[in-house]
């Protein structure tokens, strides 16, 4: 049997404005569903802003990108004593990229920021910082400019509480990263680095990803949870109370929401008859995975209807979509799966082929 797969995704983009719902510390904040790119609170999320150490989430989706994680980074003067948070790296240190990138992750070097953008700007971190932006017009971040690898303050270097999330999204995409971010403490190169990120051990379900701080910044947070097969990504850009802030919106995410997924699975459907065509009629199924939002109070009112013609006509090739399956809330389509063919079936070539019709219909 054979089938054209593809995998159909609605994004229900729509912009769920529950301000009076949740009441955070925070000068922008959002909580972010990644799979349908579905905002579900914000607040000023699109003013830009210093980000402090949250750049070292794409500070490592660089590197994870342009480096293999066994290379040998030497450690040059030049990193030593980098200002701020470090691992205390010293000079001709050997060290893997997987070493810096744990000591850059868990406890948010500056120094380890500024080996891993020498390393890979080959001697020029400011060849380094054009990746990082490079990197942020790839994911459509807009409203973000990277001047440095580790987040110290400098003119020009800002991000936004919504361009924050999408990156943190497409950088929980890499498996090591999320490995990383997910990690509560972890002996490297000799030292036992503890994760700046309180949400790892107060929220249940935490999983990443990055704290950062500075006067200019106050204090930054991105976090991220995973709990019934849904991953919210909450962040916060000058947050007083930014472990509360989280707890709170996370908690609104996962009580009020729910990921749904429908594929072909429990879905029966019958044969479809075949006009003119060497065969009667084709086997059919649902092709395709439909992903989708909604909230918790509405899930049980997704209706399902199944559009299917009569027949076909031959020739029927196999994958040729030939129906599909809707899916209904309260009249509005969510979206919808393709029925697909799973025969081929050949016109019937031959003098009798109007009786051949005719025949078919004669069977109805």
């Amino acid at each position: 049997m054979y089938k054209r797969l593809f995998t159909a995704l609605i994004l229900l983009c729509f912009f769920v404005s529950h301000s009076c719902a949740i009441d955070v510390s925070a000068k922008s904040a959002i909580l972010y569903e990644p799979e349908t790119k579905t905002v579900l609170f914000e607040k000023d999320s699109k003013t830009e802003r210093p980000i402090a150490s949250t750049t070292k989430i794409m500070t490592a989706l660089v590197a994870l990108q342009h480096a293999d994680l066994s290379e040998t980074v030497t450690v040059p003067r030049a990193v030593v004593g980098t200002e701020g948070t470090s691992m205390y790296l010293k000079e001709n240190e050997k060290l893997s990229v997987s070493d810096l990138l744990y000591g850059l992750l868990l406890r948010s070097g500056n120094d380890a920021a500024s080996a891993l953008a020498y390393h890979i700007g080959k001697g020029d971190t400011g060849r380094f910082t054009e990746m990082m932006n490079r990197t942020a017009r790839d994911i459509g971040m807009k409203n973000s400019c990277f001047k440095n690898p580790s987040g110290l303050p400098e003119e020009g270097h800002f991000s936004t509480a919504y361009d924050m999330a999408l990156l943190a999204s497409r950088a929980l995409e890499n498996p090591l990263f999320s490995e990383i971010v997910a990690t509560k403490e972890k002996t490297v190169a000799g030292r036992l680095l503890s994760n700046h990120n309180k949400m790892l051990r107060l929220y249940e379900g935490a999983n990443g990803v990055k704290t950062g701080f500075t006067k200019a910044a106050g204090r930054c947070l991105v976090s991220s949870a995973e709990r019934n097969g849904m991953t919210l990504v909450a962040v916060t850009l000058s947050a007083p109370d930014d472990w509360d802030d989280h707890t709170e919106m996370l908690d609104y995410g996962f009580d009020n929401f729910a990921l749904k997924k429908y594929s072909s699975e429990n879905i029966e459907l019958p044969e479809l008859p075949v006009a003119g065509g060497t065969l009667d009629a084709v086997s059919v199924n649902v092709c395709g995975e439909l992903t989708f939002l909604t909230e918790k109070s509405k899930e049980n009112g997704v209706k399902t209807e199944i559009i299917l013609p009569r027949f076909v006509y031959a020739p029927v090739t196999s994958g040729d979509v030939v129906g599909e399956i809707r899916y209904v809330l309260n009249g509005e389509n969510l979206g919808s799966l393709s029925v697909v063919s799973c025969d081929t079936v050949t016109e019937y070539k031959s003098k009798s082929f109007i009786r051949k019709i005719l025949d078919f219909f004669g069977r109805k």
